[in-house]
């Protein structure tokens, strides 16, 4: 394409290794998303900062029970890809 081999097989490689890098990210993703993650983390996250342990206390309790960071959540029923079916019922409401 460019008339150097180097150059095209240079290109090559970055574009191959952006596409994996792609890949393996939206897998990792879709895991982490499958085995809710994220929201584990998070809460054990917070528990160790506010109590220093990862065990419950009442104010990490207080916090993660708070009415805005309940509202942060969406409980789901069944996982379909980026479609969720929501259970609208177990929301809290603002």
């Amino acid at each position: 394409m460019f008339g150097s081999a180097v150059v095209d097989v240079t290109i090559s490689i970055g574009v191959l290794y952006l596409a994996m890098a792609l890949f393996c990210t939206a897998i990792q993703e879709w895991i982490a998303q499958i085995l809710d993650l994220r929201a584990k983390h998070l809460k054990s996250a917070i528990k160790l900062l506010i109590a220093g342990t990862e065990r419950s206390n009442a104010d990490a309790n207080a916090v993660l029970e708070h009415p805005t960071v309940k509202l942060l959540a969406v409980h789901t029923r069944i996982f379909l890809g980026p479609w969720r079916l929501c259970d609208q019922s177990t929301r809290p409401q603002p």
